[in-house]
């Protein structure tokens, strides 16, 4: 079984290098965005490990995007974006490697609810996690209602050293 996750990652990493999947033309438009997806799936997953390695009470991150989908985003405690899930793009259009280095703020906009965001401010502050539903704008500038669980995420002397939010889009 060693092998056998050894090999997937080194497929992986390998795929992850190519501009495009080259795979038997039976498959083209079939199977390619799909193989795509999950390479790259397992890449966020991979990397996701390695950055939640050693911090207490985070094994369910991993299961909520593995299983839901969901969109992952984890800052650093100052609230800069140091990893998105590859699958923020169907979300927000935005590519991780856009969001990496910014604050979540860059999503809010004027139809942004002030209440909701002091309200999630407050939590961060006093290092707590928070669950609620607000209005985002995506890069070209549209609405969409994300739903947002985020969570602080302490190392073993109880320090603040990551804050993890796990996204979905609400659809009507």
């Amino acid at each position: 079984m060693k092998e056998l996750k050894l090999y997937q990652e080194h497929t992986c990493l390998k795929f992850s290098k190519q501009q495009q999947l080259q795979l038997p033309l039976l498959s083209w438009g079939l199977h390619t965005s799909y193989i795509w997806d999950l390479v790259q799936t397992h890449l966020d997953v991979l990397s996701l490990e390695k950055i939640l390695k050693g911090i207490e009470k985070t094994s369910h991150v991993i299961e909520e995007f593995k299983s839901n989908q969901k969109v992952i985003v984890i800052t650093n405690p100052d609230l800069t974006i140091e990893f998105a899930s590859h699958n923020l793009k169907e979300m927000s259009g935005y590519l991780p490697s856009e969001v990496i280095g910014k604050t979540p703020k860059m999503f809010q906009g004027e139809k942004t609810d002030l209440k909701i965001t002091k309200n999630i401010r407050n939590k961060i502050n006093k290092k707590e996690p928070f669950e609620v539903s607000v209005y985002n704008y995506k890069k070209d500038g549209s609405l969409y209602y994300c739903h947002i669980k985020g969570y602080p995420a302490f190392n073993k002397n109880n320090q603040l050293i990551k804050y993890i939010a796990i996204e979905q889009e609400i659809v009507a």
